[in-house]
């Protein structure tokens, strides 16, 4: 591949199959695709389309209908998307990006331009392994896991979103070369932002939200999935109502059948709102009301609600485990997981107004760190480097 001085590098982003649901990744295409171009970097979008896993009724990632979208994802895409990619290099410099670490089987094992991978974590690929990362995989999520270290290794680039994957990446591949898998912290994917009180509660009266406002109220952003410890969170809102008027939010996914139980078991039900999917506007506005973003995840590749917190000026109180110290930087108060008394005391010791205001303004310095358009531009040095590596590659054949 030569390098053409008049041509634009094309980076093809490969994303997610939009029918699995999986927003977060979603967002993270949507912010890579909006700020390259500002980079000198033509976007090439491309992602599977549905079709044939809605050929026997509506998709949905279990079952039959997850096997009919295996072939989307993984005969029909590749083909399509080889085509697309001989078009490409006719043009000029082309790098090929996936941004997401659970497809990289992608990368072909043979490939005519560089391949980058964004590496969000390896917590499945370490259960797969035997480890304790609180992911209880399959027999066919093992193999799954296996493919996905094999594309991973065959890709120019394993781009890790915090240190502590990079670490885990090199503990499970020692051989692997230091600038194999180099750090891009991921970009707050939304503009989330202080607000106007006013204009917080307007939106939360809008969405059905405003009797939150009767009493302060702690916030938890995240899924049922064990590690992310919604048994935990609970337990610690029981304890602080015990000395505190305080309400309790859970946004994200309705509450599975265990969680559902302890809630009734906790007595929680008159405290309790779960507010299913929010969209960015109603978790703006809830994280500019919180009295707390409380965290006590086990384990995390980057962990964004963190960042998105304090970016709204909201107090965070989060394990000290995994890559949240380092996201959260000192703009957060931190504890052992199985620390709950001391969570507690620190979500107590934030009704202090000094407590509170100077956590606050450590926080919006810390996530600044995060700003979207510095990952834009180190990807882009990322894609320049490996396209002029490539370019002399070529030449030396």
């Amino acid at each position: 591949m030569s390098l053409m001085p008049n041509k634009p590098l094309a980076v093809v982003v490969v994303g997610n199959y939009a029918a699995d649901g999986l927003e977060s990744m979603l967002r993270f295409a949507r912010c890579l695709e909006a700020l390259l171009p500002r980079e000198g970097i033509e976007v090439v979008p491309a992602t599977p389309e549905l079709k044939w896993g809605k050929a026997f009724g509506p998709y949905r990632y279990r079952g039959f209908p997850k096997w009919l979208g295996y072939i989307d994802k993984y005969l029909v895409f590749p083909r399509r998307l080889e085509k697309r990619l001989a078009a490409l290099r006719m043009r000029g410099p082309v790098v090929v990006h996936v941004l997401d670490h659970g497809n990289a089987n992608y990368v072909p094992r043979r490939r005519q331009e560089p391949w980058v991978v964004t590496c969000h974590d390896l917590l499945a690929v370490r259960a797969a392994l035997g480890q304790d990362t609180q992911i209880r995989p399959s027999r066919m999520g093992r193999i799954q896991q296996q493919a996905i270290v094999a594309g991973l290794l065959r890709a120019d680039r394993v781009v890790c979103d915090s240190v502590y994957t990079q670490n885990d990446w090199r503990a499970l591949q020692p051989d692997s070369p230091v600038d194999h898998a180099p750090v891009v912290w991921v970009g707050l994917n939304h503009p989330y932002r202080r607000l106007d009180t006013a204009v917080a509660w307007s939106r939360l009266d809008a969405a059905g939200f405003g009797e939150l406002r009767s009493r302060p109220f702690l916030l938890h952003i995240g899924s049922n999935q064990p590690r992310k410890n919604r048994d935990g969170f609970l337990r610690m809102a029981v304890r602080l109502a015990q000395t505190h008027e305080i309400g309790v939010v859970l946004a994200g996914p309705d509450l599975n059948e265990a969680l559902s139980r302890q809630v009734a078991e906790l007595g929680l039900g008159a405290r309790l709102t779960v507010i299913v999917r929010p969209d960015n506007d109603v978790v703006e506005a809830l994280y500019n009301t919180a009295h707390a973003l409380l965290f006590p995840s086990h384990f995390e590749g980057f962990g964004w609600p963190v960042a998105e917190a304090q970016a709204c000026g909201c107090p965070v109180v989060c394990a000290n485990t995994s890559s949240l110290p380092e996201v959260a930087g000192d703009g957060a108060l931190l504890h052992a997981v199985a620390d709950e008394a001391g969570m507690v005391d620190s979500l107590i010791r934030l009704f202090d107004p000094a407590v509170r205001r100077g956590l606050i303004e450590r926080g919006l310095r810390n996530v600044e760190r995060f700003a979207p358009e510095r990952m834009a531009q180190d990807y882009g040095e990322i894609y320049r480097h490996l396209v002029r590596g490539s370019e002399r590659g070529a030449d030396r054949r």
